[in-house]
């Protein structure tokens, strides 16, 4: 995601008066970067066979943070109050918790059976 920004940095600053926003580079680089992640996700939740809350909390957590990421930084420049970017950190959390969770049932998984989460809402054969 980093080196997509800085991608997009770069190019902004090749043409001479584009008027592109800076916040535009993020927020399009944000949405482009994190709409691949959903459909890894996607997968990923059926991979592992999440079901029940804990599919909720990390299908929730990641949509909140999918779009509230680059959402932030474009309110605030067009509201210009930049105090409000400090909302993306909030966001950003949200991502990395799901990733958190998906990252530990993976590292559990063996011989095709899901480690029960502690509420056991994991269907397991």
């Amino acid at each position: 995601m980093v080196v997509v920004r800085i991608i997009g940095i770069w190019w902004v600053s090749q043409i001479p008066g584009s008027g592109v926003p800076a916040w535009f580079v993020g927020a399009y680089a944000s949405l482009g970067v994190l709409s691949i992640l959903t459909i890894v996700l996607g997968f990923a939740l059926d991979a592992y066979r999440l079901a029940g809350n804990p599919r909720t909390a990390v299908t929730g957590m990641f949509i909140v943070g999918q779009w509230g990421l680059p959402g932030t930084t474009v309110v605030a420049s067009l509201l210009e109050f930049p105090p409000l970017t400090l909302l993306a950190y909030v966001f950003g959390v949200l991502l990395v918790i799901t990733t958190l969770i998906m990252t530990w049932l993976a590292a559990t998984m063996s011989d095709g059976t899901v480690a029960r989460l502690p509420d056991e809402t994991l269907a397991v054969d």
